[in-house]
This record gives structure tokens, C-alpha cells and sequence, in this order.
């Protein structure tokens, strides 16, 4: 492990429970790949002063942090700025600090997007996303904001359908893109769905 430092930074993730997580592997053999005076820890959140900590992380300068439940939406009155993603969201995963303001990211819907891209395909004609949940969404919000023209979300009837409904809303009201929400159930218009589009996101 690279030595620690007066000049070492911090960052971490914050949730609970956060001990099974590979985070800080990931994250500290990368640091030292790339020779970055950096580490990163975990820190569970479930019994801190939420507020308290936030404001702690940001006196003492740590370079970010990433969340992972239930912090991932807590986080945001503690925020300085957000991105337009994270703030279709409205979940936060990873915060940068930037010269002492905290802007807010969702980072999944990139990271998703960046994959795709890094097979030669370019996401830029219609698609079919099966999901609404937290995953869907992120993906949804970033194809939208990819100007992804036409986006077809798929998904059942339960109790998630009304977040279906809203997201494919906030969607057509935010972007350009055009969104439908379609029945899982229906198989004539999935059908359809599915051959207009030139990607199938199973979420």
C-alpha cells in the first residue's frame, strides 16, 4: 500500500451497512496504478449525525465521497449543486468536491452509457429499456439527456408502474426526447417497441 501522508486525501463511501463493500480495494489500487496521494475508506452512516458528517467532509477537504443506501437521496439538502441527471434522479451516488462546494452526481447512467460506447456502438436512435426501478431510471435519464431520441420503458403493471408514468413525464418535459411507458403484458406493442429500436436495455 502506497505510504499515507501529510498531504494524503480522503475520500469514502458513506451508507449502512458499508463493511461488505470492495469500494476501498477498487478505489485504493487505482490510486496506486495512477500514483495519486490518495486514499479511500468506508464509513457507515447508521447511527451518525447525517448533517454533522456531511459538514465534517467538507472541512476536512476530502477530494469526494460516494453513497450507497439509505444516503443516496438524504444527501441532498447537504448539497451545493447538482447535476442535471442526479437532479431528474433525485438520488445522488458519488459527490465532488470542488474548491470546498459539493456537487452531487448519479453516476449510473453514465457509466452504463460509457460501457455501450466502448463496444463502437454510438446510443443515438430509438430505444427499449425493460424497468423503471432505481437502475432503469439512471439509464432512462441518461439516455434522454444523450438525446436519445425515442425511448420506450417497459414495465409491469405493479407498483412501480406509476414511477414509470412519472419518470417517462419528467422525461418529455426536460429533454427532447420523446418517452411512452408500455404494459410489460402487452406483447403486440412490445413487439413493436422493440423493433423500432436499435438497443434493448434489460433493467
Amino acid at each position: 500500500m502506497p505510504e499515507i501522508t501529510g498531504h494524503t486525501r480522503l475520500g469514502c463511501l458513506l451508507g449502512s451497512p458499508v463493511a461488505h463493500s470492495i469500494s476501498p480495494q477498487m478505489y485504493n489500487e487505482t490510486f496506486r496504478l495512477l500514483g495519486l496521494d490518495m486514499v479511500y475508506l468506508c464509513f457507515d452512516t447508521g447511527q451518525s449525525d447525517f448533517p454533522a458528517l456531511i459538514h465534517a467532509l467538507r472541512d476536512m477537504n476530502v477530494f469526494g465521497f460516494n453513497l450507497t443506501m439509505p444516503d443516496k437521496e438524504r444527501i441532498l439538502p447537504w448539497l451545493d449543486d447538482l447535476t442535471p441527471a442526479a437532479r431528474m434522479i433525485g438520488a445522488v451516488n458519488t459527490v465532488k468536491n470542488e474548491d470546498g462546494r459539493l456537487i452531487g452526481h448519479n453516476t449510473d447512467g453514465i457509466g452504463f452509457f460509457r460501457s455501450i460506447e466502448e463496444t463502437g456502438y454510438q446510443a443515438s436512435a430509438p430505444m427499449t429499456l425493460l424497468g423503471a426501478g432505481g437502475a432503469a431510471s439512471s439509464i432512462a435519464v441518461q439516455a434522454a439527456l444523450n438525446r436519445v431520441p425515442v425511448l420506450h420503458i417497459v414495465n409491469r403493471k405493479g407498483r412501480s408502474w406509476e414511477h414509470a408514468l412519472r419518470l417517462a413525464d419528467l422525461i418529455n418535459r426536460e429533454t427532447t426526447c420523446r418517452a411512452d411507458v408500455t404494459d410489460l403484458a402487452d406483447t403486440v406493442r412490445l413487439n413493436e417497441c422493440i423493433s423500432e429500436s436499435s438497443l434493448l436495455v434489460n433493467a
